[in-house]
């Protein structure tokens, strides 16, 4: 995806601005999610790391509430899929999926970090 001019593997700035009309709403969501994943992903790893499932359904179940709003589609899917399978954790690859889906997540915050960096870099646009 792009936006400003950047090539985004995971954010989509085009949907954020389809969903929340402007780009200075965008810009102020954009904040609230890097700081939501500033906690939730350390949170959701340590979570992984103690197998609870339970837990970790329940904060992916939170992540999808507005998650989407700034990820590609195929990132919702992800979590979308992620959390359904966590409602039945006997699933053997739901922690390599986890780590993967956290993975991802982690990498949309860094882009929506650089985002918001750019975008303060270049008042304006």
């Amino acid at each position: 995806m792009q936006g400003a001019g950047v090539d985004y593997r995971y954010l989509d700035i085009e949907r954020a601005t389809g969903f929340i009309g402007d780009a200075q709403g965008v810009t102020d969501m954009l904040s609230v999610l890097c700081m939501t994943l500033k906690t939730d992903l350390p949170a959701l790893q340590g979570l992984l790391h103690a197998h609870d499932v339970l837990a970790i359904q329940k904060s992916l179940h939170s992540l999808k509430g507005f998650l989407p709003i700034f990820s590609t589609q195929a990132l919702a899917d992800q979590l979308n899929s992620l959390e359904r399978l966590a409602k039945a954790p006997e699933t053997p690859d739901f922690p390599s999926q986890c780590a993967a889906l956290l993975d991802a997540i982690a990498v949309l915050s860094q882009e929506a970090q650089n985002y918001l960096a750019q975008q303060a870099a270049s008042p304006g646009t």
